[in-house]
Protein backbone atom coordinates (compact mmCIF):
# COMPACT_ATOMS: atom_id res chain seq x y z
CA UNK A 1 0.00 0.00 0.00
CA UNK A 2 1.31 3.45 -0.90
CA UNK A 3 1.02 6.51 1.39
CA UNK A 4 0.78 10.06 0.02
CA UNK A 5 -0.14 13.46 2.27
CA UNK A 6 -3.17 15.03 0.50
CA UNK A 7 -3.95 18.23 0.77
CA UNK A 8 -7.39 18.68 2.06
CA UNK A 9 -7.71 22.47 2.19
CA UNK A 10 -6.28 25.80 0.40
CA UNK A 11 -4.55 27.30 2.96
CA UNK A 12 -1.93 24.54 4.53
CA UNK A 13 -3.93 21.56 5.80
CA UNK A 14 -2.44 17.93 4.99
CA UNK A 15 -3.40 14.30 6.18
CA UNK A 16 -1.58 11.36 5.63
CA UNK A 17 -4.10 9.13 3.35
CA UNK A 18 -3.69 5.52 1.29
CA UNK A 19 -4.65 5.32 -2.41
CA UNK A 20 -8.24 4.97 -1.59
CA UNK A 21 -8.57 8.16 0.08
CA UNK A 22 -8.73 7.30 3.26
CA UNK A 23 -6.70 8.25 6.22
CA UNK A 24 -4.24 5.03 7.67
CA UNK A 25 -6.24 4.56 11.04
CA UNK A 26 -9.29 4.56 9.39
CA UNK A 27 -8.47 1.67 6.59
CA UNK A 28 -6.72 -0.22 9.21
CA UNK A 29 -9.30 -0.33 11.81
CA UNK A 30 -12.66 0.38 9.73
CA UNK A 31 -14.11 2.87 12.77
CA UNK A 32 -14.71 5.92 11.93
CA UNK A 33 -11.57 7.72 13.41
CA UNK A 34 -10.64 11.37 13.08
CA UNK A 35 -7.83 12.02 10.48
CA UNK A 36 -4.34 13.24 12.08
CA UNK A 37 -4.13 16.75 10.52
CA UNK A 38 -0.91 18.58 10.34
CA UNK A 39 0.06 22.16 10.08
CA UNK A 40 2.77 23.57 8.05
CA UNK A 41 4.57 25.07 5.43
CA UNK A 42 6.62 23.31 2.63
CA UNK A 43 8.58 20.83 3.57
CA UNK A 44 7.77 20.71 6.92
CA UNK A 45 4.84 17.56 6.50
CA UNK A 46 7.87 15.40 5.21
CA UNK A 47 9.61 16.22 8.42
CA UNK A 48 7.08 15.62 10.84
CA UNK A 49 5.38 12.29 8.91
CA UNK A 50 8.59 10.11 8.74
CA UNK A 51 7.08 8.09 6.38
CA UNK A 52 7.48 7.27 2.40
CA UNK A 53 4.81 9.40 0.48
CA UNK A 54 4.35 10.80 -2.81
CA UNK A 55 4.39 14.63 -1.81
CA UNK A 56 1.80 16.69 -3.29
CA UNK A 57 3.00 20.10 -5.11
CA UNK A 58 1.69 23.42 -3.93
CA UNK A 59 -1.34 24.87 -5.09
CA UNK A 60 -1.08 28.38 -6.20
CA UNK A 61 -2.83 29.81 -3.35
CA UNK A 62 -0.43 28.41 -0.93
CA UNK A 63 2.17 29.88 -2.91
CA UNK A 64 -0.04 33.41 -2.76
CA UNK A 65 -0.51 32.92 0.85
CA UNK A 66 3.31 32.77 1.79
CA UNK A 67 4.36 35.44 -0.18
CA UNK A 68 1.30 37.73 1.61
CA UNK A 69 2.81 36.53 5.11
CA UNK A 70 6.35 37.67 4.02
CA UNK A 71 5.45 40.72 2.84
CA UNK A 72 3.69 41.32 6.15
CA UNK A 73 6.52 40.65 8.31
CA UNK A 74 8.70 42.72 5.85
CA UNK A 75 6.45 45.85 6.32
CA UNK A 76 6.00 45.34 10.21
CA UNK A 77 9.93 44.23 10.89
CA UNK A 78 11.76 45.48 8.12
CA UNK A 79 15.42 43.79 10.02
CA UNK A 80 13.59 39.85 10.47
CA UNK A 81 16.45 37.48 9.15
CA UNK A 82 15.52 36.63 5.70
CA UNK A 83 16.06 32.99 6.74
CA UNK A 84 13.46 32.92 8.68
CA UNK A 85 10.40 33.77 6.64
CA UNK A 86 10.10 30.68 4.97
CA UNK A 87 10.13 28.76 8.31
CA UNK A 88 7.35 27.01 9.92
CA UNK A 89 6.07 28.72 13.01
CA UNK A 90 6.99 25.54 15.34
CA UNK A 91 11.04 26.23 14.20
CA UNK A 92 12.60 28.61 16.69
CA UNK A 93 16.01 28.15 15.37
CA UNK A 94 16.12 31.77 13.89
CA UNK A 95 18.95 33.88 14.17
CA UNK A 96 19.19 37.77 14.77
CA UNK A 97 20.47 39.57 11.47
CA UNK A 98 23.87 41.76 11.85
CA UNK A 99 22.13 44.93 11.16
CA UNK A 100 19.70 44.32 14.18
CA UNK A 101 22.42 43.52 16.27
CA UNK A 102 24.25 46.72 15.60
CA UNK A 103 20.92 48.57 16.42
CA UNK A 104 21.04 46.68 19.70
CA UNK A 105 24.56 47.46 20.32
CA UNK A 106 23.99 50.88 20.49
CA UNK A 107 21.15 51.15 22.08
CA UNK A 108 22.96 48.88 25.00
CA UNK A 109 25.58 51.29 24.86
CA UNK A 110 22.86 54.15 25.82
CA UNK A 111 22.29 52.34 28.81
CA UNK A 112 25.74 51.68 29.57
CA UNK A 113 26.18 55.92 30.06
CA UNK A 114 22.94 56.22 31.62
CA UNK A 115 23.61 53.86 34.21
CA UNK A 116 27.53 54.67 34.48
CA UNK A 117 26.20 58.40 35.48
CA UNK A 118 24.02 56.90 38.04
CA UNK A 119 26.08 54.71 40.05
CA UNK A 120 29.75 55.84 39.42
CA UNK A 121 28.75 58.93 41.85
CA UNK A 122 28.14 56.40 44.66
CA UNK A 123 31.96 55.63 44.69
CA UNK A 124 33.52 58.96 44.31
CA UNK A 125 31.01 60.52 47.02
CA UNK A 126 34.06 61.84 49.08
CA UNK A 127 35.85 63.15 46.17
CA UNK A 128 33.23 64.89 44.96
CA UNK A 129 32.02 66.79 48.66
CA UNK A 130 35.59 67.54 49.05
CA UNK A 131 36.20 69.59 45.92
CA UNK A 132 32.65 70.95 45.95
CA UNK A 133 33.85 72.42 50.06
CA UNK A 134 30.98 70.45 51.32
CA UNK A 135 29.54 67.01 54.27
CA UNK A 136 29.43 63.70 52.62
CA UNK A 137 25.66 63.97 54.27
CA UNK A 138 25.02 67.03 51.75
CA UNK A 139 26.68 65.18 49.11
CA UNK A 140 24.48 63.28 49.35
CA UNK A 141 21.61 64.83 47.89
CA UNK A 142 23.15 64.71 44.39
CA UNK A 143 21.99 61.52 44.32
CA UNK A 144 18.19 62.69 45.37
CA UNK A 145 18.11 65.38 42.68
CA UNK A 146 18.90 62.48 39.80
CA UNK A 147 16.77 60.37 41.33
CA UNK A 148 14.14 62.83 41.74
CA UNK A 149 15.13 63.93 37.83
CA UNK A 150 14.28 60.52 36.73
CA UNK A 151 10.78 60.51 38.81
CA UNK A 152 10.05 63.77 36.85
CA UNK A 153 11.21 62.66 33.25
CA UNK A 154 9.46 59.82 32.64
CA UNK A 155 6.04 61.30 32.57
CA UNK A 156 7.21 64.34 31.54
CA UNK A 157 8.61 62.35 28.17
CA UNK A 158 5.50 61.06 27.68
CA UNK A 159 3.28 64.10 28.20
CA UNK A 160 5.88 65.83 25.08
CA UNK A 161 6.79 62.92 23.27
CA UNK A 162 4.47 59.79 23.13
CA UNK A 163 3.38 60.26 19.50
CA UNK A 164 6.74 61.34 18.08
CA UNK A 165 9.02 58.70 15.86
CA UNK A 166 10.86 56.50 18.30
CA UNK A 167 14.27 57.21 16.67
CA UNK A 168 13.86 60.97 17.18
CA UNK A 169 12.82 60.74 20.86
CA UNK A 170 16.25 58.29 21.57
CA UNK A 171 18.27 61.11 20.13
CA UNK A 172 16.57 64.01 22.13
CA UNK A 173 16.60 62.19 25.22
CA UNK A 174 20.65 61.71 24.57
CA UNK A 175 20.97 65.49 23.95
CA UNK A 176 19.53 65.86 27.77
CA UNK A 177 21.93 63.28 29.07
CA UNK A 178 24.99 65.01 27.07
CA UNK A 179 24.06 68.32 28.45
CA UNK A 180 23.63 67.18 32.48
CA UNK A 181 26.74 65.00 32.36
CA UNK A 182 28.45 67.95 30.19
CA UNK A 183 27.44 70.70 33.50
CA UNK A 184 27.69 67.98 35.83
CA UNK A 185 31.94 67.66 35.13
CA UNK A 186 32.04 71.58 34.68
CA UNK A 187 29.97 72.58 38.18
CA UNK A 188 31.69 75.13 40.15
CA UNK A 189 29.36 74.47 43.26
CA UNK A 190 27.23 72.65 44.90
CA UNK A 191 23.65 74.81 43.49
CA UNK A 192 25.14 73.89 39.78
CA UNK A 193 25.79 70.29 40.78
CA UNK A 194 22.29 70.03 42.04
CA UNK A 195 20.60 71.64 39.18
CA UNK A 196 23.30 69.31 36.56
CA UNK A 197 22.28 66.12 38.76
CA UNK A 198 18.48 66.78 38.34
CA UNK A 199 18.83 67.51 34.03
CA UNK A 200 21.31 64.17 34.15
CA UNK A 201 18.35 62.10 35.75
CA UNK A 202 15.70 63.23 33.36
CA UNK A 203 16.26 60.54 30.57
CA UNK A 204 16.88 57.73 32.49
CA UNK A 205 13.88 56.29 32.93
CA UNK A 206 12.63 57.27 29.50
CA UNK A 207 15.12 56.02 27.58
CA UNK A 208 15.40 52.42 29.37
CA UNK A 209 11.61 52.27 27.72
CA UNK A 210 11.49 53.30 24.54
CA UNK A 211 14.98 51.45 23.93
CA UNK A 212 13.21 48.57 24.76
CA UNK A 213 10.27 49.12 22.68
CA UNK A 214 12.71 50.04 19.97
CA UNK A 215 14.35 46.40 20.19
CA UNK A 216 10.80 44.92 20.50
CA UNK A 217 10.22 45.91 16.86
CA UNK A 218 13.51 45.35 15.48
CA UNK A 219 13.16 41.66 15.69
CA UNK A 220 10.68 38.78 15.44
CA UNK A 221 8.53 38.05 18.59
CA UNK A 222 10.09 34.71 19.23
CA UNK A 223 13.51 37.29 19.68
CA UNK A 224 11.45 39.87 21.72
CA UNK A 225 13.10 38.87 25.29
CA UNK A 226 16.36 38.28 23.81
CA UNK A 227 16.77 42.00 21.81
CA UNK A 228 15.52 43.54 25.25
CA UNK A 229 18.09 41.45 27.20
CA UNK A 230 20.49 42.98 25.19
CA UNK A 231 19.69 46.38 25.81
CA UNK A 232 19.34 45.81 29.34
CA UNK A 233 22.88 44.74 29.52
CA UNK A 234 24.36 47.61 29.44
CA UNK A 235 22.90 48.12 32.79
CA UNK A 236 25.44 45.30 33.79
CA UNK A 237 28.77 45.81 32.31
CA UNK A 238 28.12 49.61 33.54
CA UNK A 239 28.21 48.22 37.22
CA UNK A 240 30.74 45.42 36.58
CA UNK A 241 33.18 47.47 34.63
CA UNK A 242 32.26 50.83 34.40
CA UNK A 243 31.76 52.09 38.12
CA UNK A 244 35.18 51.11 38.99
CA UNK A 245 36.67 52.43 36.08
CA UNK A 246 35.30 55.88 37.14
CA UNK A 247 36.87 55.56 40.35
CA UNK A 248 40.22 54.03 39.34
CA UNK A 249 39.70 57.44 37.23
CA UNK A 250 39.16 59.26 39.99
CA UNK A 251 41.66 58.44 41.93
CA UNK A 252 44.35 59.28 39.85
CA UNK A 253 42.73 61.77 37.50
CA UNK A 254 39.66 63.62 38.56
CA UNK A 255 35.82 63.19 39.09
CA UNK A 256 35.82 65.83 36.41
CA UNK A 257 37.48 63.87 33.93
CA UNK A 258 35.14 60.65 34.71
CA UNK A 259 31.72 62.65 33.84
CA UNK A 260 33.43 64.24 30.85
CA UNK A 261 34.10 60.94 29.89
CA UNK A 262 30.36 59.78 30.40
CA UNK A 263 28.85 62.58 28.59
CA UNK A 264 31.23 61.87 25.56
CA UNK A 265 29.43 58.31 25.47
CA UNK A 266 26.62 59.88 25.01
CA UNK A 267 27.87 61.58 21.65
CA UNK A 268 28.96 57.55 20.19
CA UNK A 269 25.00 56.57 20.69
CA UNK A 270 23.79 59.64 18.99
CA UNK A 271 26.07 58.56 16.02
CA UNK A 272 25.15 55.05 16.41
CA UNK A 273 21.43 55.53 16.82
CA UNK A 274 21.99 57.78 13.64
CA UNK A 275 23.84 55.18 11.55
CA UNK A 276 22.10 51.65 12.78
CA UNK A 277 18.75 52.36 14.42
CA UNK A 278 16.33 52.97 11.47
CA UNK A 279 13.23 54.99 11.34
CA UNK A 280 10.31 53.76 13.23
CA UNK A 281 6.94 55.28 13.75
CA UNK A 282 5.49 56.31 16.65
CA UNK A 283 3.42 54.54 19.07
CA UNK A 284 -0.47 55.26 18.40
CA UNK A 285 -1.49 58.15 20.47
CA UNK A 286 -3.94 57.47 23.39
CA UNK A 287 -4.28 60.27 25.40
CA UNK A 288 -2.01 61.32 28.14
CA UNK A 289 -4.87 60.22 30.94
CA UNK A 290 -4.82 56.94 29.69
CA UNK A 291 -1.18 55.84 30.27
CA UNK A 292 -2.47 56.19 33.87
CA UNK A 293 -5.47 54.07 33.77
CA UNK A 294 -3.89 50.89 35.27
CA UNK A 295 -3.17 53.20 38.66
CA UNK A 296 -6.66 52.49 39.54
CA UNK A 297 -6.48 48.70 40.37
CA UNK A 298 -4.50 47.46 43.57
CA UNK A 299 -2.10 45.64 41.83
CA UNK A 300 0.16 48.29 40.17
CA UNK A 301 0.44 50.06 44.17
CA UNK A 302 1.53 46.76 45.57
CA UNK A 303 4.21 46.37 42.68
CA UNK A 304 5.32 50.47 43.56
CA UNK A 305 5.74 49.30 47.02
CA UNK A 306 7.51 46.81 46.79
CA UNK A 307 10.27 48.49 44.66
CA UNK A 308 10.22 51.58 47.05
CA UNK A 309 11.25 49.58 49.70
CA UNK A 310 13.52 47.40 48.15
CA UNK A 311 15.33 49.64 46.46
CA UNK A 312 14.99 52.40 48.66
CA UNK A 313 16.67 50.27 51.23
CA UNK A 314 19.58 49.29 48.75
CA UNK A 315 20.18 52.75 47.74
CA UNK A 316 20.30 54.20 51.83
CA UNK A 317 23.52 52.06 52.29
CA UNK A 318 24.83 52.03 48.48
CA UNK A 319 24.65 55.93 48.24
CA UNK A 320 27.54 56.15 50.76
CA UNK A 321 29.17 53.06 50.03
CA UNK A 322 32.67 54.78 49.51
CA UNK A 323 32.69 56.06 53.89
CA UNK A 324 30.94 53.11 55.01
CA UNK A 325 34.16 51.01 53.17
CA UNK A 326 37.04 53.33 54.02
CA UNK A 327 35.82 54.85 57.30
CA UNK A 328 33.32 51.69 58.94
CA UNK A 329 34.66 48.83 57.46
CA UNK A 330 38.50 50.38 57.97
CA UNK A 331 39.00 49.18 53.81
CA UNK A 332 40.84 51.22 52.14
Amino acid sequence: MTWQAREISVKKRYVVTNGNGLPPMMARSGKAMMPRVIFGYGKCPERMLRRRRERIPWSRTQSQLLRERNSRIMRKRPYVGRSSLNRHPCETSMKISYPVFKSLLALSLGTLGVCMSEFSIMGILPAIAQSLSVSIPDAGNFISAYALGVCVGAPLTVLVARSRPLRGILLGLMLVFILGNALTALAPNAAMMLAARFIAGLPHGAYFGVASIVADKLVDRAFSVLAVSIVIAGATIANLAGVPCSTLLTQLVSWRLAYGIIAGVGLFVIVGVLVWVPRLPGLKDTGFRSQFRFLKFPAPWLIFTAIMLGNGGMFCWYSYISPFMNDVAGIA
